[in-house]
Order: C-alpha cells, then sequence, then structure tokens
C-alpha cells in the first residue's frame, strides 16, 4: 500500500490536536464536544490502521469461503438422486 506523504502529516497534526482537545477538556477550558471529536479521530485512525483492515479482510475472506461452502453442499443435496 503506498502512502501520500502528506497522509503522515495529517495524521501527526489530527493527533496533536486531539491530545490538546482532551487535555483542554479536562482543565475545563473547552466544552466536552472537543473530547468527543477527538475521541471520534482516535476511534476513525484506529479503524484505519493496517492492523484492523487485515483483520477485517481476513473475516470477509473465511465468511465468503464458509458460504461458498454451504452453497457447493446444497447444490450436492438437490442433485443427489434418491
Amino acid at each position: 500500500m503506498q502512502e501520500n506523504p502528506g497522509d503522515h502529516i495529517l495524521s501527526w497534526v489530527g493527533n496533536s490536536a486531539s491530545i490538546a482537545a482532551v487535555a483542554s477538556t479536562m482543565i475545563g477550558w473547552l466544552p466536552p464536544i472537543a473530547a468527543f471529536i477527538a475521541l471520534v479521530w482516535y476511534i476513525i485512525q484506529i479503524y484505519e490502521s493496517d492492523t484492523v483492515q487485515r483483520k477485517l479482510r481476513m473475516r470477509r475472506t473465511r465468511k465468503l469461503a464458509r458460504m461458498k461452502a454451504q452453497v457447493i453442499m446444497m447444490e450436492a443435496q438437490n442433485n443427489d438422486p434418491l
């Protein structure tokens, strides 16, 4: 997977802003909505991480393989002369 150099900078800026938002909310400088936005940012970052995407891809692949096996079993049952 090829990364755009700007993605790294955007991620660094977003992470820094999120940390600042959470800290400012804890101190009382910002409303709680800022902490919520920071939390959403981190959830998006985690979801888009290579590890999570790899797990989701593997899960989809296994599910597809199970579904194909079920189709083969059902076709075999329908074609089985009694």
